[in-house]
């Protein structure tokens, strides 16, 4: 089934919040189109998609497009084989700090 979620007017780190809640209550196969106007939501859905295993079919109205930024996502069941990714984000859409992720990373850039 398709289904829409309107996130017009909400700024990061809402939109990926709201979706994750949304797609928590979906099943695979579906899919979600997520229309909104924060600049940065094609981006931040799309890591968001990358980190959680779901699909994302399209992506536009990124800026300078004219018209609505829009995501359109298919729902995919979790792979329990399969490592998360960079785990930027966890189950509730929220963006996890630098030292709290599992990506292997301890968030220290420097050389010693």
């Amino acid at each position: 089934m398709r289904y829409r979620l309107d996130t017009s007017g909400l700024r990061c780190p809402l939109p990926v919040r709201l979706t994750a809640r949304r797609v928590a209550q979906l099943r695979p196969g579906d899919e979600l189109e997520v229309i909104g106007d924060d600049p940065v939501m094609g981006l931040d859905l799309e890591a968001w998609c990358f980190d959680t295993g779901h699909h994302l079919v399209e992506r536009g109205g990124d800026p300078p497009d004219p018209g609505p930024m829009y995501c359109r996502i298919e729902i995919r069941e979790p792979s329990g084989g399969e490592a998360v990714r960079s785990s930027r984000f966890d189950d509730r859409g929220t963006e996890k700090s630098r030292h709290d992720r599992d990506d292997g990373h301890d968030g220290d850039d420097d050389e010693a």
